[in-house]
């Protein structure tokens, strides 16, 4: 055996048999908790193991060592023997052993198992008797489906579990009658006896268990009649039975029957959510667990269908499972799992309102059919759960930080036309499993880490028309079935490892008569040439579709006209056209475009003075530093690896993330060739832009995020360079050097923006109505910032607003209107520092999302609300430093023994408040 093993864990394995699915993190330096499979109570001592369907082999060991801890051990789907591997678990609540493909006799340990409340051991290979039951006195589910090695009668004996609430023991080699002991179990919901060999009659002792929902004695030996009690519970108006089932076919009935709903195999299934009930994920850890109880929390839950419960469990599996989860790509760079980044943008998820409303989430009829989650920040793993999705047709999960070790799932997506996961790390040779998706139109899986070859079953897919999987590492030659693929039209192979010839039938499909093939791309290139191919559009690394604009012209005019043009323009005019080894010869004219760009932007801003930095205080008489980190940058790498710059499967910059990167000089105009760029991050620098020179943002109409924070964006006001950018959705211009009014006009077309965030300028007015009627904005930060007039304005502001933070602005005075309590998503509400007069409106009590509640340093009067005790959910509320007297109300002084709220402050010489964490300054 080898043994992977630290001071709180040891699995032992045979060597000649292949190696676990998943084994990310094990036999590493980092914490056994990160471990896959693997979590940790909250003294960093091992809980859970998790490895279900991870190809053990071999016998599991005793884990002695986890005698105190281990409370939950998933080993099913696995072939493993059991010695005396259980013996001092004694602790153990949950164990699943089912799907196991090895003969294995009972150990004599399972009766030391005093502390369990769930086994599942359906098709096992287990020998023996049901004796083991009896050691069991916490037992509420018994799975012991599908064993034909178990054999016996079930112990009356039983009845000493007394918590038992599913009982499931079909098609197990059943003998002897049933026990009318099973009658006192009154907690059964569930009695699965089908497929067995039982005898005698049905007690009549089964008429008492009120709770009993399901049923099942069908193909047994029994014989006599249903007992009427159980009847007499179908057809009550309290009836819970929804399966009842017997040997009651007719003319040949063995137990009669009137009120079974099914006397002949296959019988109705139980609801999907029984299902989410009764099976293991109820019970289950790590991202199942976490749907789980989110959606059983769902007030709405018994209101859905059946397929409903089922797509909101696989969305919640999808978010809980790529949350800053690790693995073998965030090992890399992060030291802890809670350094792990969130999701970038995650508006709905996990909330109560229709997951058709979701962040990236598209729906028909109600049924999700598209995901659309790129470049979102997403980790850890997509979950197989998401084949469960019937309807999805379009799914791109691209460039984010997500490790796929098993994709046998995507096989299942039967419907699907787009799949783009380009950019995960993807183990082994899979491409065959795509080959049996027949509808699919759109397959992009480049810089995958592919291994292995281009399977001949690829010319299956006869729908196809964009193949990419460039960027790999797979071998071999190309098969020449990818002709069979007529409707082709963007073919791509380059960087693999790839040799041979092109077909001559692939060439074809690039014939006027013959096919659409207009993009087809292989490694080449004459200096290193790995796959001959006369045809091809492209040989070059990274091939690009040519930008409308006539860079060759743009370039040209330029050159002739440097001298009117900033030092940094000629600079990059240089580098592209003679510095970059004769490459530009050689790159489409978009890529020269925005490789160009991208060196403006470099050269403008790194190391160059300003007015803004050439102050006393800051960098007068000094150097001026360069930037931090310059990896890659003005380099003849490929600008899609220099630092902070993201680019799609075609390579088009999507994304400039270079915040507190020491950035100064000016923001060059040539940026607006990045035409195609979503996010741009310069926040944090000391770059210096004013009036007209900041016209380049109104150019970049593809933003939705932009942050431009702390650097030195003199105007008066807001600048109109975002008027109807109807793509934004996040905005942050604070601390710019902005001043002047707000007015109606700044934001007008901003339809779609979510986050705006203007604080630390000076703006000397009112908060415009129109500002506030924006019909996507959650977000809203205008802290220390010149706001004056009335609070009147917070009656206009729509129920969808998640944060109002305006602390630092003296000169905003009136009160809290009791409108407030209108606005029902309201999690965090921060007025400290402002001119709030009279008192604290009951109404807040409506707003139970809230979290934050800071109302300090105003001169508020009257007493505490009890309402506020409503808010289940709060974390901190300050009201110190206003004239506010009484009592702290119990029900407030309650939310503390809640554990959620954590910060509590009054001024207690004011307010009576024995509870309060805090009666002094911040």
């Amino acid at each position: 055996t080898s043994t992977v093993k630290n001071s709180k864990i040891k699995i032992s394995l045979r060597n000649d048999v292949p190696s676990w699915k998943n084994a990310t993190l094990w036999l590493t330096d980092y914490d056994e908790c990160t471990w896959y499979g693997i979590d940790c109570d909250e003294q960093g001592k091992v809980s859970v193991i998790d490895l279900h369907n991870n190809n053990l082999i071999g016998f599991f060991p005793d884990v002695k060592d986890l005698k105190e801890t281990l409370v939950y051990l998933d080993l099913s789907g696995n072939r493993i023997l059991y010695g005396s591997s259980f013996q001092t678990l004694s602790n153990l609540e949950y164990l699943d052993i089912s799907e196991n493909s090895y003969n294995s006799l009972i150990p004599d340990e399972f009766m030391k198992l005093s502390s369990l409340t769930f086994l599942n051991a359906n098709n096992s290979g287990l020998i023996g008797d049901f004796s083991f039951i009896e050691g069991m006195p916490l037992l509420q589910e018994l799975w012991l489906d599908n064993n034909s090695n178990l054999n016996g009668s079930i112990p009356s004996s039983i009845v000493e579990s007394s918590m038992l609430e599913i009982l499931s023991i079909s098609n197990s080699g059943l003998t002897g009658t049933i026990p009318p002991e099973i009658g006192s179990l009154t907690g059964l919901r569930k009695v699965m006896l089908q497929n067995n060999s039982l005898t005698g009659s049905i007690p009549e002792e089964f008429g008492v268990l009120t709770m009993l929902q399901a049923f099942d004695a069908i193909n047994n030996n029994l014989l006599g009649e249903m007992p009427s009690s159980l009847c007499r519970r179908k057809g009550s108006k309290e009836n819970q039975l929804n399966i009842l089932t017997s040997d009651c076919l007719l003319p040949n009935a063995e137990v009669v029957c009137s009120c079974c709903t099914c006397c002949e195999e296959p019988c109705t299934k139980v609801s999907v959510q029984s299902i989410l009930e009764d099976k293991r994920i109820s019970h289950a850890f790590g991202y199942k667990s976490l749907a789980y109880r989110w959606i059983r929390s769902d007030p709405a839950l018994q209101s859905y269908p059946d397929w409903k419960v089922l797509q909101r469990f696989t969305i919640a599996c999808v978010y809980y499972s790529t949350f800053r989860k690790a693995n073998t790509i965030t090992a890399e760079t992060f030291e802890k799992e809670s350094k792990i980044p969130g999701w970038e943008i995650q508006d709905g998820w996990i909330k109560l309102q229709d997951e058709c409303d979701w962040y990236g989430i598209q729906c028909e009829d109600g049924h999700i059919v598209s995901i659309q989650l790129r470049s979102n920040r997403l980790s850890g793993s997509i979950p197989p759960e998401i084949e469960l999705l019937s309807h999805l047709e379009y799914l791109d999960m691209s460039e984010n930080l997500i490790a796929i070790q098993d994709i046998s799932w995507i096989s299942n997506l039967k419907v699907a036309k787009y799949l783009n996961i380009s950019g995960l790390f993807v183990s082994g040779s899979v491409l065959e499993s795509f080959s049996e998706l027949e509808e699919l139109e759109v397959l992009s899986l480049s810089g995958c880490n592919l291994t292995g070859s281009i399977p001949l079953e690829i010319g299956m897919m006869t729908n196809l028309q964009h193949l990419e999987l460039q960027n790999n590492k797979l071998s071999g030659t190309i098969p020449g079935e990818i002709s069979k693929l007529e409707k082709l039209k963007v073919f791509q192979t380059e960087s693999n490892l790839l040799s041979g010839t092109m077909p001559a039938s692939v060439c074809a499909l690039r014939e006027f008569e013959t096919g659409d093939l207009f993009s087809l791309t292989s490694d080449c290139v004459s200096i290193e040439r790995k796959v001959d191919c006369d045809c091809c559009t492209c040989c070059q690394k990274v091939c690009m579709k040519d930008n409308p604009m006539n860079i060759t012209a743009e370039l040209d005019a330029a050159l002739l006209n440097n001298m009117s043009k900033p030092v940094y323009h000629s600079k990059a005019l240089a580098w592209v056209l003679d510095i970059n080894e004769g490459k530009a010869q050689t790159y489409f004219e978009g890529k020269i475009l925005q490789r160009f760009a991208l060196a403006c932007l470099y050269l403008a801003t790194n190391g160059i003075r300003n007015t803004y930095i050439d102050r006393p205080h800051l960098y007068q008489n000094k150097g001026v530093p360069k930037w931090d980190n310059e990896e890659g940058w003005f380099t003849v790498k490929d600008e899609c690896n220099w630092h902070g710059i993201t680019c799609d499967q075609n390579g088009v910059v999507v994304r400039i993330d270079l915040p507190d990167n020491m950035l100064t000089g000016s923001c060059p105009m040539e940026i607006i060739y990045l035409a195609e760029t979503e996010y741009l991050d310069i926040g944090g620098n000391s770059i210096a832009c004013s009036g007209e020179e900041l016209n380049w943002i109104k150019e970049m109409k593809a933003l939705r995020h932009i942050d431009v924070r702390l650097n030195n964006f003199e105007y008066e006001g807001i600048p109109p360079v975002f008027t109807n950018q109807t793509n934004l959705q996040f905005v942050d211009v604070s601390y710019t050097r902005f001043y002047g009014p707000l007015k109606a006009t700044d934001f007008e077309g901003m339809d779609n923006l979510k986050h705006l965030n203007l604080d630390g300028n000076w703006y000397l007015s009112s908060i415009p109505y129109e500002l506030l009627s924006l019909p996507s904005i959650e977000y809203l930060h205008i802290v220390d910032s010149g706001i004056v007039g009335n609070t009147s304005f917070l009656e206009n502001v729509g129920p969808q607003m998640v944060e109002i933070w305006l602390d630092a602005n003296p000169r905003l005075r009136g009160t809290i209107p009791s409108a407030i309590g209108n606005i029902s998503n309201l999690t965090s509400l921060s007025l400290s520092n402002c001119g709030l007069i009279g008192t604290l409106p009951s109404e807040l009590g409506l707003l139970t999302s809230m979290e934050k509640l800071w109302v300090y340093d105003n001169a508020l009067t009257g007493q505490i609300p009890e309402e506020i005790g409503k808010l289940t959910l709060l974390e901190s509320f300050y009201a110190q430093r206003n004239e506010i007297t009484g009592e702290m109300p119990d029900e407030v002084c309650a939310l503390l023994s809640a554990e959620n709220l954590f910060a509590l402050s009054a001024d207690c010489g004011k307010v009576t408040c024995e509870c309060c964490t805090s009666c002094s300054r911040l």
